[in-house]
């Protein structure tokens, strides 16, 4: 019986082996007809109670977009080094000095690809190909979504596997380079994880003094306990840097331990602890509050922002519960929600919006092998 076992294995076996054989040529020719390969995908996201306390220890209610950005891998044997598309930018990697940022666009993937260290010498050639659906343009798109779907793809180019809080950390470390500024968690946690959540940020202070060490943010999705949800929009006004001394607060935050910077970091995290509260609650009129508290605090830190306030004059005439600002450097704008979004909508646009984003509880990052 045995013999017979010998004699028969390679029988059995040879048809299966030439089968493999004949799947991982296919394959390699595939791969040489420039087919996409990975594709990967992540929504932007905005804060509506809480920001910007996302790199001082707070805590944030935030929201993801409704559109997408996406990041796809091809592989291209026609072009040696890596290839890089980025919202329309494009460039060349041939060596680790390729890699160093140049202030564009495509630093996107040169800080991904950096961090990840990949030396586009020792690679096999590929494409990356990041596009996204969102109007926002520049940083602010960046700095979350795009961003994400870059990791996200690159990582599983490299058979690298991470999880989800994993992912969000090294997206807001390549944020952090992307900006050369100081940056939080909240965007980078939204674009991996999605959906309706309360962000918790204790004990970490930001990207820019990353330590292994430090806790991983606590992710609380709410969207399953949602039976409905009011309308929320984003109106972005572009080229007004009004966030900026905020940003500048927030960087000094963590050197500085000032009682009065911390006093106001606590006065917000209690909002957004209160806007999770009215939230679960279908409240949406005492969430509209809450923004609008938010919001006057920051003025009554920092200034009056009148061209976001102008919006929210506007988006609270024409029906919205309340305001907060987007605190996002490069841009200025308010995020509102209401029960007529349409309404809001065009009243935004009427204020000076230049464009208007809808939000709603979305997937988080996803990743497809498509070969």
């Amino acid at each position: 019986m045995d013999a017979f076992i010998v004699w028969l294995a390679p029988i059995l076996i040879e048809p299966y082996c030439l089968h493999i054989g004949f799947l991982c040529a296919w394959r390699r020719f595939l791969l040489r007809r420039n087919m996409e390969v990975i594709r990967a995908s992540a929504p932007g996201s905005c804060a509506l109670v809480g920001a910007p306390t996302d790199l001082c220890g707070g805590s944030v209610l935030a929201c993801t977009t409704r559109d997408r950005a996406t990041c796809s891998i091809y592989y291209d044997s026609d072009e040696p080094g890596i290839s890089i598309h980025v919202l329309g930018q494009n460039y060349i990697a041939r060596t680790l000095d390729d890699l160093v940022l140049q202030g564009d666009l495509v630093d996107a993937a040169r800080a991904a690809l950096s961090l990840l260290e990949v030396d586009p010498a020792h690679v096999d050639p590929f494409r990356i190909v990041a596009v996204s659906d969102l109007p926002f343009q520049q940083r602010f798109l960046a700095s979350s979504a795009v961003l994400s779907a870059i990791c996200g793809a690159l990582f599983s180019w490299s058979g690298i596997y991470l999880n989800l809080y994993e992912m969000a950390e090294f997206v807001a470390k390549v944020q952090h380079l992307f900006w050369g500024a100081s940056s939080g968690f909240q965007g980078p946690s939204m674009s991996v994880f999605g959906g309706f959540s309360y962000l918790d940020f204790r004990d970490k202070p930001s990207a820019e003094y990353f330590d292994p060490n430090f806790p991983f943010t606590t992710v609380e999705p709410l969207q399953q306990h949602l039976k409905s949800c009011c309308g929320i929009t984003a109106a972005v006004i572009e080229g007004e840097p009004s966030a900026s001394d905020i940003f500048a607060w927030r960087k000094g935050l963590f050197i500085r331990r000032d009682p009065a910077d911390h006093a106001l970091c606590d006065s917000i995290r209690q909002l957004a602890a209160e806007a999770k509260k009215a939230l679960l609650g279908h409240d949406w009129m005492s969430l509209g509050e809450i923004m609008d508290r938010n919001r006057k605090l920051l003025d009554s830190q920092f200034g009056d922002r009148p061209q976001e306030n102008k919006l929210a004059a506007a988006a609270l005439e024409a029906g919205a519960f309340g305001a907060m600002y987007i605190n996002v450097p490069y841009f200025g704008g308010i995020v509102t929600i209401a029960q007529d979004r349409v309404a809001v909508e065009e009243a935004l646009k009427e204020a000076g919006a230049d464009f208007v984003v809808n939000l709603e509880p979305t997937t988080g990052l996803t990743v497809e092998m498509l070969v």
